[in-house]
């Protein structure tokens, strides 16, 4: 039942995300973070992921656009996000040394306070 609720709670927060990000891109279509592939259409890989049964996936993707994007989401959905990774095991794959060198202050405090506790 938890991968169920699981995946409930991807979906929801990747839809929140998916509306902030198609905000940002109307008002700054030329953000350095739509150079990056993939965050424009993640909600569609995001499902993709998902009702394919590749929850992981789906939900590194959705951690690539939070943390590889200015859009602020409520802390509860962040913290849920990474308690999710690491109920799944797939905590630390979220975020490679590169990606994790491009993390703000307040984003690594969320991915590895969350994640080592």
């Amino acid at each position: 039942m938890a991968k169920n609720r699981n995946e409930s709670e991807v979906k929801e927060i990747a839809v929140i995300v998916n509306d902030l990000i198609i905000k940002l891109y109307e008002n700054e279509p030329t953000h350095s973070c739509f150079e990056e592939v993939g965050k424009l259409n993640g909600l569609d890989i995001i499902l993709e992921y998902i009702n394919h049964g590749e929850l992981g996936c789906g939900l590194s993707h959705l951690l690539y656009i939070v943390h590889g994007s200015p859009v602020k989401i409520d802390e509860t959905h962040i913290a849920a996000l990474h308690r999710i990774a690491k109920e799944i095991n797939i905590d630390r794959e979220c975020l490679t040394k590169e990606r994790y060198e491009q993390l703000t202050p307040e984003q690594k405090r969320w991915a590895f306070n969350v994640l080592d506790s």
